[in-house]
């Protein structure tokens, strides 16, 4: 019998990683996105139900125009006006650890793709949203201190130990405000 060389017990939980991310990064950014933005505006600058209301559906409209389009656009406006816009970092099967087994090594492509996916999805409708309170009125200052609150949120979301997670978010806000964002949808 031939030697094995990676654990078959963790080629297994990379699968089932690599199906969750698989079934996420279609849906689960425009939720997570959304409710961020929803959140921060809520908490940090005061947004009344009705006024988020008008941000979500806003945000689905520039979501159902710009679906199939580059956002290189968006970029450039929002680099004209705040002088910072939004990018995201390329993932590469180098970010990732190194199997042997070629079952390991397709399930880390899938997540090298699905991990792009996300974060151009993610840099999609973050452009969205900045671009939106740009419109809505958000001068330079303000939409600057709009992004480095949205990210303090960000980041303590991604961290269950340091805050809130998206969930507690997303509870929060249906609780509070009634804005009720649709979840993605897990097999």
């Amino acid at each position: 019998m031939p030697k094995r060389y990676d654990n078959p017990q963790e080629i297994l939980k990379i699968m089932r990683q690599t199906e969750l991310l698989r079934q996420s990064a279609e849906r689960s950014p425009f939720t997570g996105i959304l409710t961020l933005f929803c959140y921060t505006l809520w908490k940090d600058y005061k947004y009344s139900q009705t006024k988020l209301s008008d941000f979500c559906c806003k945000f689905t409209e520039y979501s159902e125009k710009y679906e199939n389009e580059p956002y290189t656009e968006l970029q450039n406006r929002l680099n004209d006006f705040a002088d910072w816009t939004i990018e995201y970092q390329v993932f590469t099967e180098a970010d990732f650890p190194r199997y042997k087994s070629k079952i390991a090594q397709d399930c880390i492509r899938e997540q090298v793709r699905c991990n792009n996916r996300i974060n151009d999805l993610s840099t999609r409708y973050i452009l969205y949203g900045m671009v939106i309170l740009m419109e809505d009125g958000f001068g330079k200052k303000k939409l600057t201190n709009f992004k480095d609150k949205f990210s303090d949120h960000m980041d303590k979301a991604g961290d269950k130990c340091n805050g809130k997670d998206f969930m507690d978010l997303w509870r929060e806000l249906v609780e509070n405000t009634g804005i009720y964002i649709e979840k993605p949808i897990f097999e």
